[in-house]
């Protein structure tokens, strides 16, 4: 599968390269260089582009958790625009489904201590998905929050009244 894979994706086999011949972990300095010898290869972003996808691809179903269907739909749904927002994607599809699998397997299990052990996995699972969903959110509204202060004068002798008010006959 690892050969596979490689062949198909370009950057991954010259960022190895490039890893391999400095012996070094990659640094900003080096990733900068590495940009510049990919467009001296011949390699445009695009190009680039269809690697990282390709390489997500490969991963949902290298993952034995055959769940594409589920993270593509989420991409389309959650409206994904960049690589970064479909890898949330991805990670949420991935940690929903086997969170189901895992807490599935739980309650038919026999051994209290084994049962225990996957509702705990099953848990951190959910909490994996919760916070993608959250960061999701923050990607895609900036990190703000709109809170809206109404305020509300009652002169002596009146009464005010809270909530969405409805007329008569209305529901």
């Amino acid at each position: 599968m690892e050969d596979f894979r490689n062949e198909r994706d370009a950057t991954t086999v010259l960022v190895r390269e490039s890893a391999l011949e400095n012996q070094n972990h990659l640094n900003t300095e080096e990733i900068n260089t590495k940009e510049i010898k990919l467009y001296l290869d011949g390699m445009t972003s695009e190009m680039v582009s269809n690697d990282a996808a390709n390489h997500r691809g490969m991963l949902l179903s290298y993952t034995g958790v055959d769940c594409a269907a589920m993270a593509l739909q989420a991409e389309i749904d959650m409206k994904a625009e960049n690589s970064v927002e479909k890898m949330l994607c991805h990670l949420m599809a991935m940690s929903y489904k086997g969170s189901l699998e895992v807490m599935g397997k739980a309650f038919l299990e026999d051994d209290v201590v084994i049962q225990s052990q996957r509702l705990k996995a099953s848990s951190k699972l959910m909490d994996s998905f919760s916070k993608a969903m959250l960061i999701m959110h923050r990607v895609k509204t900036g990190g703000n929050q709109n809170i809206v202060v109404q305020h509300v004068t009652v002169s002596d002798g009146g009464q005010a009244v809270i909530g969405n008010i409805k007329g008569r006959g209305e529901l």
